[in-house]
């Protein structure tokens, strides 16, 4: 694993509206996702605890192809161009107010804190 890091859900638009935004210097092109580069992204379910204890949604970004039709974006800081993976809507409803964000080689899993 490359990093860990919790990232707050945040609002866009309208309240009922959730968004996670991913931008760094250091952790996105380490783990493979630099300005450009085509991502998939997938939406399952990690199971935790004993039997029926429960489930969480879990995200599992990858690379993808170069027809993907999602790619990581680039946002402009204090001068800096940094690359950002911008997650809004349906994808992440239901992921609580934090999440943990894993950063590893060509992969990023993203799971409610909670």
């Amino acid at each position: 694993m490359i990093a860990t890091q919790t990232v707050k859900v945040g609002k866009y638009r309208k309240v009922e509206n959730n968004r996670i935004c991913l931008w760094n210097r250091n952790h996105l092109p380490a783990s493979g996702f630099s300005i450009g580069t085509p991502i998939d992204i997938e939406v399952g379910r990690q199971h935790w605890g004993g039997a029926g204890e429960g489930t969480e949604k879990v995200l599992t970004i990858t690379i993808g192809n170069s027809d993907s039709r999602r790619k990581v974006s680039k946002v402009s800081n204090h001068g800096n161009t940094l690359p950002v993976i911008d997650l809004k809507g349906d994808i992440v409803h239901g992921m609580g107010t934090h999440v943990v964000v894993e950063y590893h080689e060509n992969r990023i899993l993203i799971r409610p804190v909670d």
